[in-house]
Protein backbone atom coordinates (compact mmCIF):
# COMPACT_ATOMS: atom_id res chain seq x y z
CA UNK A 1 0.00 0.00 0.00
CA UNK A 2 1.25 3.58 -0.60
CA UNK A 3 1.10 5.39 2.70
CA UNK A 4 -1.51 8.36 2.74
CA UNK A 5 1.82 11.22 3.58
CA UNK A 6 3.74 10.22 0.75
CA UNK A 7 0.42 10.25 -1.51
CA UNK A 8 -0.23 13.72 -1.42
CA UNK A 9 2.76 15.52 -0.11
CA UNK A 10 5.79 14.37 -1.64
CA UNK A 11 6.01 12.53 -5.07
CA UNK A 12 2.31 11.36 -5.08
CA UNK A 13 -0.39 13.29 -7.02
CA UNK A 14 -3.89 10.78 -5.90
CA UNK A 15 -5.66 10.32 -2.23
CA UNK A 16 -7.28 7.58 -1.36
CA UNK A 17 -11.02 7.31 -1.09
CA UNK A 18 -13.10 7.68 1.96
CA UNK A 19 -16.90 6.23 2.14
CA UNK A 20 -18.49 8.94 4.77
CA UNK A 21 -19.92 12.06 3.47
CA UNK A 22 -20.28 15.53 4.10
CA UNK A 23 -22.46 18.62 4.52
CA UNK A 24 -21.77 20.37 1.64
CA UNK A 25 -20.60 24.51 2.07
CA UNK A 26 -23.31 26.62 2.56
CA UNK A 27 -25.19 28.10 -0.59
CA UNK A 28 -24.02 25.07 -2.49
CA UNK A 29 -26.14 22.47 -3.48
CA UNK A 30 -25.66 18.47 -5.59
CA UNK A 31 -27.26 19.15 -8.88
CA UNK A 32 -26.84 16.36 -11.70
CA UNK A 33 -26.69 17.73 -15.66
CA UNK A 34 -23.70 18.88 -17.58
CA UNK A 35 -21.79 21.12 -16.05
CA UNK A 36 -22.45 25.23 -16.29
CA UNK A 37 -21.91 28.65 -15.32
CA UNK A 38 -24.71 31.44 -15.36
CA UNK A 39 -24.43 34.89 -14.45
CA UNK A 40 -28.01 36.54 -14.72
CA UNK A 41 -29.76 39.41 -12.35
CA UNK A 42 -30.81 36.73 -9.82
CA UNK A 43 -26.93 35.88 -9.27
CA UNK A 44 -23.91 33.99 -10.12
CA UNK A 45 -23.85 30.17 -10.28
CA UNK A 46 -21.15 27.36 -11.51
CA UNK A 47 -21.52 23.08 -11.53
CA UNK A 48 -18.53 21.83 -10.72
CA UNK A 49 -16.73 18.35 -11.71
CA UNK A 50 -18.71 16.49 -7.92
CA UNK A 51 -22.02 18.15 -9.69
CA UNK A 52 -22.01 20.62 -6.54
CA UNK A 53 -23.61 24.16 -7.78
CA UNK A 54 -22.29 26.51 -6.02
CA UNK A 55 -24.47 29.59 -6.51
CA UNK A 56 -23.47 33.68 -4.96
CA UNK A 57 -25.47 37.10 -5.20
CA UNK A 58 -22.85 38.23 -7.75
CA UNK A 59 -19.83 36.55 -9.71
CA UNK A 60 -16.85 36.02 -6.82
CA UNK A 61 -14.27 38.50 -7.11
CA UNK A 62 -12.09 36.91 -4.19
CA UNK A 63 -10.65 34.00 -4.93
CA UNK A 64 -8.71 31.63 -2.79
CA UNK A 65 -7.17 28.59 -5.22
CA UNK A 66 -5.20 26.10 -4.64
CA UNK A 67 -1.51 26.14 -6.42
CA UNK A 68 -2.45 23.46 -8.97
CA UNK A 69 -5.84 24.86 -10.63
CA UNK A 70 -4.30 28.09 -9.54
CA UNK A 71 -1.56 27.55 -12.50
CA UNK A 72 -4.32 26.97 -15.24
CA UNK A 73 -6.26 30.01 -14.54
CA UNK A 74 -3.42 32.22 -14.09
CA UNK A 75 -2.69 31.99 -17.65
CA UNK A 76 -6.76 32.40 -18.54
CA UNK A 77 -6.05 35.64 -16.75
CA UNK A 78 -7.70 35.15 -13.50
CA UNK A 79 -6.12 36.36 -10.50
CA UNK A 80 -6.71 34.92 -6.98
CA UNK A 81 -5.77 36.79 -3.31
CA UNK A 82 -4.53 33.86 -2.21
CA UNK A 83 -3.20 29.97 -3.07
CA UNK A 84 -2.94 27.15 -0.66
CA UNK A 85 -2.21 23.22 -0.77
CA UNK A 86 0.18 20.64 -0.99
CA UNK A 87 2.94 22.89 -3.27
CA UNK A 88 2.25 26.10 -1.37
CA UNK A 89 5.73 26.50 -0.83
CA UNK A 90 5.91 28.96 1.98
CA UNK A 91 9.01 30.88 -0.55
CA UNK A 92 6.50 31.14 -3.38
CA UNK A 93 8.67 28.41 -5.32
CA UNK A 94 6.08 26.33 -6.23
CA UNK A 95 8.26 24.21 -8.63
CA UNK A 96 6.56 23.01 -12.19
CA UNK A 97 3.17 23.10 -10.89
CA UNK A 98 3.21 26.92 -10.45
CA UNK A 99 3.84 28.09 -13.60
CA UNK A 100 3.23 31.56 -14.33
CA UNK A 101 2.11 32.42 -11.14
CA UNK A 102 3.63 35.54 -9.64
CA UNK A 103 4.31 34.70 -6.29
CA UNK A 104 4.44 37.76 -5.64
CA UNK A 105 1.32 39.37 -6.25
CA UNK A 106 -0.61 36.77 -4.22
CA UNK A 107 -0.75 35.77 -0.23
CA UNK A 108 0.81 32.27 0.72
CA UNK A 109 -1.47 30.73 2.78
CA UNK A 110 -0.29 27.33 3.45
CA UNK A 111 3.31 25.79 3.64
CA UNK A 112 2.88 22.05 2.37
CA UNK A 113 2.62 20.12 5.20
CA UNK A 114 -0.22 22.85 6.85
CA UNK A 115 -1.90 22.98 3.36
CA UNK A 116 -4.25 25.91 4.49
CA UNK A 117 -3.99 28.37 7.40
CA UNK A 118 -7.71 28.44 8.33
CA UNK A 119 -7.40 31.58 10.46
CA UNK A 120 -5.92 33.71 7.30
CA UNK A 121 -8.10 32.35 5.42
CA UNK A 122 -11.00 33.65 7.47
CA UNK A 123 -9.39 36.88 7.33
CA UNK A 124 -9.31 37.04 3.69
CA UNK A 125 -12.79 36.81 3.58
CA UNK A 126 -13.19 34.86 -0.03
CA UNK A 127 -16.08 34.46 -2.40
CA UNK A 128 -15.16 31.24 -3.56
CA UNK A 129 -12.03 28.58 -3.08
CA UNK A 130 -10.81 26.44 -6.02
CA UNK A 131 -9.22 23.05 -6.01
CA UNK A 132 -9.33 19.66 -8.04
CA UNK A 133 -11.09 15.95 -7.12
CA UNK A 134 -8.69 13.13 -7.89
CA UNK A 135 -12.18 10.96 -6.75
CA UNK A 136 -15.22 13.29 -8.08
CA UNK A 137 -17.90 10.94 -7.02
CA UNK A 138 -16.15 11.14 -3.36
CA UNK A 139 -18.09 14.21 -1.43
CA UNK A 140 -14.86 14.41 0.94
CA UNK A 141 -12.18 13.92 -1.82
CA UNK A 142 -11.29 18.13 -2.28
CA UNK A 143 -6.95 18.21 -3.02
CA UNK A 144 -4.89 19.53 -0.53
CA UNK A 145 -8.19 19.40 2.09
CA UNK A 146 -8.88 16.13 2.43
CA UNK A 147 -10.95 13.83 5.30
CA UNK A 148 -7.52 14.13 7.38
CA UNK A 149 -6.90 17.83 6.22
CA UNK A 150 -9.30 20.98 7.55
CA UNK A 151 -12.26 20.18 4.65
CA UNK A 152 -14.83 20.98 7.63
CA UNK A 153 -13.82 24.14 8.43
CA UNK A 154 -13.20 25.42 5.48
CA UNK A 155 -16.28 24.52 4.23
CA UNK A 156 -17.78 26.95 6.84
CA UNK A 157 -15.78 29.91 5.25
CA UNK A 158 -16.60 30.02 2.02
CA UNK A 159 -17.86 27.56 -0.85
CA UNK A 160 -15.39 24.89 -2.56
CA UNK A 161 -15.62 24.31 -6.47
CA UNK A 162 -13.52 21.35 -7.75
CA UNK A 163 -12.08 20.56 -11.51
CA UNK A 164 -11.97 16.62 -12.04
CA UNK A 165 -7.73 15.58 -11.80
CA UNK A 166 -8.88 12.62 -13.78
CA UNK A 167 -10.03 13.69 -17.09
CA UNK A 168 -8.21 14.10 -20.52
CA UNK A 169 -5.77 16.91 -20.07
CA UNK A 170 -7.36 18.86 -22.50
CA UNK A 171 -11.03 18.18 -21.13
CA UNK A 172 -9.30 19.67 -18.14
CA UNK A 173 -8.17 22.87 -20.12
CA UNK A 174 -12.11 22.75 -21.48
CA UNK A 175 -13.24 23.30 -17.83
CA UNK A 176 -10.80 25.82 -16.65
CA UNK A 177 -11.51 27.89 -19.44
CA UNK A 178 -15.24 27.40 -18.61
CA UNK A 179 -14.28 28.53 -15.06
CA UNK A 180 -12.13 31.47 -16.01
CA UNK A 181 -14.85 32.55 -18.37
CA UNK A 182 -17.44 32.61 -15.59
CA UNK A 183 -15.16 34.40 -13.49
CA UNK A 184 -14.63 37.17 -15.86
CA UNK A 185 -11.89 36.18 -18.43
CA UNK A 186 -11.70 37.25 -21.82
CA UNK A 187 -11.45 33.93 -23.87
CA UNK A 188 -11.65 35.86 -27.23
CA UNK A 189 -8.67 38.27 -26.19
CA UNK A 190 -5.89 38.35 -29.01
CA UNK A 191 -3.80 36.97 -25.86
CA UNK A 192 -5.35 33.83 -25.49
CA UNK A 193 -6.23 33.13 -28.93
CA UNK A 194 -2.90 33.46 -29.67
CA UNK A 195 -1.98 30.70 -26.95
CA UNK A 196 -4.28 28.59 -28.48
CA UNK A 197 -3.45 28.55 -31.66
CA UNK A 198 0.14 26.96 -30.56
CA UNK A 199 -1.26 25.26 -27.96
CA UNK A 200 -2.80 23.29 -31.23
CA UNK A 201 0.61 23.60 -33.66
CA UNK A 202 2.22 21.93 -30.70
CA UNK A 203 -0.59 19.20 -30.77
CA UNK A 204 0.31 18.61 -34.67
CA UNK A 205 4.01 19.04 -34.29
CA UNK A 206 3.71 16.14 -31.27
CA UNK A 207 1.20 13.50 -33.38
CA UNK A 208 3.87 14.27 -36.29
CA UNK A 209 6.76 13.43 -34.61
CA UNK A 210 4.69 10.11 -33.21
CA UNK A 211 3.64 9.03 -36.90
CA UNK A 212 7.34 9.18 -37.89
CA UNK A 213 8.73 6.49 -35.16
CA UNK A 214 5.07 4.37 -35.05
CA UNK A 215 4.56 2.37 -32.08
CA UNK A 216 7.03 4.11 -29.92
CA UNK A 217 6.56 3.17 -25.87
CA UNK A 218 6.72 5.37 -22.97
CA UNK A 219 6.31 4.97 -19.23
CA UNK A 220 5.52 7.58 -16.97
CA UNK A 221 6.74 7.41 -13.52
CA UNK A 222 10.27 7.72 -11.01
CA UNK A 223 11.64 6.98 -7.75
CA UNK A 224 11.36 8.02 -4.26
CA UNK A 225 12.12 6.62 -1.14
CA UNK A 226 13.44 3.35 -2.46
CA UNK A 227 10.40 2.81 -4.37
CA UNK A 228 9.31 3.14 -7.94
CA UNK A 229 5.96 4.54 -8.64
CA UNK A 230 4.73 4.08 -12.13
CA UNK A 231 1.60 6.33 -13.33
CA UNK A 232 -2.08 4.60 -13.96
CA UNK A 233 -2.58 5.50 -18.16
CA UNK A 234 -6.64 5.32 -17.05
CA UNK A 235 -5.88 8.24 -14.07
CA UNK A 236 -3.54 10.70 -14.64
CA UNK A 237 -5.10 13.18 -17.41
CA UNK A 238 -1.90 13.94 -19.39
CA UNK A 239 -1.60 10.26 -20.08
CA UNK A 240 -5.16 10.04 -20.62
CA UNK A 241 -4.60 12.46 -23.56
CA UNK A 242 -1.31 11.69 -24.92
CA UNK A 243 -2.61 8.41 -25.66
CA UNK A 244 -5.30 9.77 -27.41
CA UNK A 245 -2.86 11.97 -29.39
CA UNK A 246 -1.07 8.14 -30.38
CA UNK A 247 1.20 7.92 -27.84
CA UNK A 248 2.15 4.05 -27.34
CA UNK A 249 1.70 3.75 -22.97
CA UNK A 250 1.52 0.19 -21.42
CA UNK A 251 -1.55 0.09 -19.25
CA UNK A 252 -0.17 -0.79 -15.17
CA UNK A 253 -0.92 -3.65 -13.40
CA UNK A 254 -3.64 -2.79 -11.16
CA UNK A 255 -7.48 -4.33 -10.53
CA UNK A 256 -9.71 -4.05 -13.47
CA UNK A 257 -11.45 -0.60 -12.59
CA UNK A 258 -8.67 0.83 -9.93
CA UNK A 259 -9.08 4.80 -9.82
CA UNK A 260 -5.31 4.26 -8.02
CA UNK A 261 -2.98 6.81 -9.85
CA UNK A 262 0.28 4.95 -9.47
CA UNK A 263 1.26 1.26 -9.16
CA UNK A 264 4.22 0.77 -6.25
CA UNK A 265 7.01 -1.36 -7.66
CA UNK A 266 10.11 -2.50 -5.91
CA UNK A 267 13.35 -1.70 -8.17
CA UNK A 268 13.43 -5.46 -8.67
CA UNK A 269 10.46 -4.96 -10.38
CA UNK A 270 10.73 -2.54 -12.93
CA UNK A 271 12.23 -4.46 -15.34
CA UNK A 272 8.12 -5.27 -16.52
CA UNK A 273 8.10 -2.53 -18.20
CA UNK A 274 10.50 -2.50 -21.23
CA UNK A 275 9.68 0.59 -23.03
CA UNK A 276 11.49 3.19 -25.95
CA UNK A 277 11.39 6.08 -23.69
CA UNK A 278 11.13 6.46 -19.71
CA UNK A 279 9.66 9.88 -18.34
CA UNK A 280 11.15 10.39 -14.94
CA UNK A 281 8.46 12.66 -12.48
CA UNK A 282 10.63 16.06 -11.12
CA UNK A 283 9.07 15.06 -7.45
CA UNK A 284 10.71 12.17 -7.46
CA UNK A 285 14.98 11.02 -7.94
CA UNK A 286 16.28 13.08 -10.64
CA UNK A 287 16.96 11.26 -14.03
CA UNK A 288 21.00 10.80 -13.33
CA UNK A 289 20.17 9.20 -9.73
CA UNK A 290 16.76 7.60 -11.02
CA UNK A 291 19.12 6.14 -14.18
CA UNK A 292 21.64 5.02 -11.35
CA UNK A 293 19.37 2.00 -9.71
CA UNK A 294 20.69 -0.86 -10.99
CA UNK A 295 18.21 -2.37 -12.31
CA UNK A 296 16.68 0.96 -14.70
CA UNK A 297 20.48 0.94 -15.71
CA UNK A 298 19.49 -2.33 -17.32
CA UNK A 299 16.55 -1.20 -19.41
CA UNK A 300 16.13 -0.41 -22.93
CA UNK A 301 15.52 3.25 -22.70
CA UNK A 302 18.33 3.79 -19.87
CA UNK A 303 20.73 1.83 -21.97
CA UNK A 304 19.97 4.14 -25.07
CA UNK A 305 19.75 7.50 -22.65
CA UNK A 306 16.43 7.69 -23.15
CA UNK A 307 15.13 9.33 -19.98
CA UNK A 308 13.88 12.39 -19.60
CA UNK A 309 12.32 14.77 -17.10
CA UNK A 310 8.54 14.68 -16.29
CA UNK A 311 6.31 17.36 -15.01
CA UNK A 312 3.06 15.08 -13.29
CA UNK A 313 1.81 18.77 -12.27
CA UNK A 314 1.45 19.92 -15.85
CA UNK A 315 -0.74 22.52 -16.05
CA UNK A 316 -4.07 22.76 -18.06
CA UNK A 317 -3.97 25.57 -20.17
CA UNK A 318 -2.98 26.91 -23.94
CA UNK A 319 0.18 28.10 -22.39
CA UNK A 320 1.03 24.53 -20.06
CA UNK A 321 -0.21 21.69 -22.76
CA UNK A 322 2.16 23.35 -25.31
CA UNK A 323 4.85 23.38 -23.03
CA UNK A 324 4.29 19.58 -22.09
CA UNK A 325 3.73 18.90 -25.77
CA UNK A 326 6.66 20.70 -27.40
CA UNK A 327 9.24 18.75 -24.49
CA UNK A 328 7.25 15.71 -25.36
CA UNK A 329 8.54 16.29 -29.08
CA UNK A 330 11.76 16.65 -28.15
CA UNK A 331 11.98 13.81 -26.57
CA UNK A 332 10.42 11.77 -29.05
CA UNK A 333 12.62 13.14 -31.69
CA UNK A 334 15.45 12.86 -29.95
CA UNK A 335 14.70 8.94 -29.31
CA UNK A 336 14.39 5.31 -30.97
CA UNK A 337 12.39 2.27 -30.86
CA UNK A 338 15.00 0.12 -28.79
CA UNK A 339 12.56 -2.44 -27.73
CA UNK A 340 11.80 -4.03 -30.72
CA UNK A 341 8.24 -3.06 -31.07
Amino acid sequence: MIGAGTTRRTFLAASAGVAASAMLASGTSAQDGTPEATTTDGGWSFTDDKGVTVTLPEAPKRLVIDVNPAAPLWDFGVRPVAVFGWLANPEGNFGMAGGNIDSSQVEIIGNGEETIDVEALIALDPDLIITLTHLPDDPLDYWSLAADGPLEQVQQVAPILAISAVQSADAQLARFAELASALGADLESAELQDARASWQASEDAFKTALAEKPGISAIFGGSFAGEIYIANPKQAGDLVYFRALGMTIPDVDLPEGSTDYWEALSQEAIGKYQTDMIMNSYRGDPVETFTAIPTVATLPAARAGQIFTWNQDFIASYQGLSSILDGLTEAVTASEIVTGS
